[in-house]
């Protein structure tokens, strides 16, 4: 992970490019961030299939919508 707090100092990652991405974080001027970044992964997962999918074929919006209900509660 990387973080955003500037008072995070770049020494605190494991490896150049964690600290790399976190400098280019910590002095972005606009940093915005989706839904997605706080999502478990398995509710990420599912959500990018659910949206592959509704590309796909619109009329699964319903489905889509309560599966992914389902993973947000079992990854609570």
């Amino acid at each position: 992970f990387t973080s955003v707090n500037r008072s995070v100092s770049a020494a605190a990652y494991p490896d150049s490019v964690a600290r790399a991405v976190a400098e280019d974080l910590a002095e972005a001027e606009v940093s915005r961030f989706s839904a997605g970044d706080m999502m478990s992964a398995q509710l990420q997962r599912a959500w990018w299939r659910g949206m592959l999918e509704l590309v796909q074929d619109p009329s699964t919006l319903d489905s889509m919508l309560t599966s992914l209900t389902r993973v947000a509660q079992r990854t609570k």
